[in-house]
């Protein structure tokens, strides 16, 4: 039997379902490009920080690393791969992280947390990786100690308070003052004689608050505190009353 000979018409919608083929291959092929560039740009990225930096797949098995997260695991790449980022740390943590990076997983958006291991403050932050076809496959994880930071923000707040309760339990009035000699802060004893309370005095120049005819006095001495010069001398100042209180001041 004779084969049937191929019109025109078959001949060209065949050479368009080519030319569509060759079409979908070479979009596959660009970004397969495009995701291998992303990925490699990960990767010179993991090994350029000093943070400890790894890329996981979406179970939590290390695909890439870089040597700080190794060392602070007491591990070596080798004994690394293969596992997930969860099988070296208590479960408790192990729960808690998983549900971070499940969150970068679910919402496509970066997820930032701070969590403590074993008096380690480590700060955390997750970036989700996309296909070409906008679903999550990968995240770069990039780990900070700041247990320093922590440890100098506590030392700097138990100050704070230390400093705030002796304030507050002298009979002496104390107060600071800006540079431009707005209120800063005032202590209880001020707020107890001026009658006044200390958001009154917050923000509100010292100028405003004494006695008039002590005002270019009062300045004089403040010039010379700016200047560096501690300087003792008498004021008043109305209180809520309108009574005026009279002070000696040592300013410095």
């Amino acid at each position: 039997m004779k084969k049937k000979q191929k019109t025109k018409a078959d001949l060209l919608r065949e050479l368009s379902e080519l030319r569509s083929q060759v079409s979908k291959l070479k979009m596959i092929q660009s970004e397969h490009d495009s995701l291998m560039n992303s990925e490699n740009a990960v990767r010179a990225l993991l090994n350029a920080t000093l943070d400890a930096a790894f890329l996981i797949d979406t179970e939590g098995h290390y695909l890439a690393m870089n040597e700080t997260i190794a060392k602070r695991l007491g591990k070596t790449p080798e004994e690394l791969f293969g596992n997930t980022a969860f099988d070296f740390i208590p479960p408790e943590l192990a729960v808690s992280r998983k549900a971070k990076v499940n969150e970068a997983i679910q919402t496509g958006k970066p997820v930032h947390f701070i969590d403590n291991r074993l008096g380690i403050w480590l700060e955390h932050n997750v970036y989700p990786l996309f296909n070409a076809y906008g679903k999550v496959t990968k995240l770069a994880i990039y780990t900070r100690d700041i247990t320093e930071k922590k440890h100098a923000e506590e030392a700097l707040q138990e100050s704070e308070e230390k400093y705030r309760n002796l304030m507050d339990n002298i009979r002496d009035e104390v107060y600071t003052l800006d540079s431009f000699g707005n209120f800063t802060f005032v202590n209880d004893m001020i707020v107890k004689r001026s009658g006044n309370s200390a958001e009154w005095f917050l923000g509100r120049n010292y100028l405003d608050v004494i006695s008039k005819q002590d005002c270019e006095n009062v300045k004089m001495h403040f010039d010379a505190v700016i200047g560096g010069k501690t300087q003792i001398y008498d004021l008043s100042y109305p209180t809520s009353s309108g009574d005026p209180l009279y002070v000696e001041v040592c300013t410095s």
